[in-house]
């Protein structure tokens, strides 16, 4: 077992945990009474892929999908959803964070199905954050122009 964090952070290749902590920034922003803790990194350009994790996990999980995605030009964001006490909340919740955050538009390939159900009811709710084509299961959509 090598000894310090500093030698094991010096020796870190791109695709390890350690190398993507000492890079990449853990930003938190207050929200109303919710703290947002997440990662944003890449080209800030472009529209950001927004990952979530899902109940158990954090937004440290997509470590490697942030890296690999951002040397190729995209934009990665992970985030650490707060405490939320049903659906609703948790859906008000998304919407200000991605208020905040300035993202207008989401599109999705593929999602867990918990998330599946608050983006149904968003697209009931005729929100304008979601795009016609958000429970398609198809990488292109003629009204998307995807």
């Amino acid at each position: 077992m090598k000894g310090g964090g500093g030698a094991a952070a010096a020796s870190a290749a791109p695709g390890d945990y350690v190398y993507f902590k000492s890079v990449v920034p853990l930003h938190k922003i207050s929200i109303g009474p919710k703290l947002w803790r997440y990662y944003d990194f890449g080209p800030k350009t472009v529209p950001p892929l927004v990952c979530i994790p899902g109940i158990a996990g954090t937004a440290d999980v997509y470590y490697k999908q942030i890296m690999s995605l951002s040397m190729k030009g995209y934009r990665v964001m992970s985030i650490d959803v707060p405490q939320v006490w049903n659906h609703q909340e948790w859906i008000h919740s998304f919407e200000k964070f991605l208020d905040s955050m300035n993202i207008h538009h989401v599109r999705k390939s593929s999602l867990p199905s918990a998330f599946l159900l608050c983006i149904a009811v968003l697209e009931l709710s005729n929100h304008s954050y979601f795009k016609p084509c958000i429970l398609h299961f198809h990488s292109s959509c003629a009204s998307c122009n995807l």
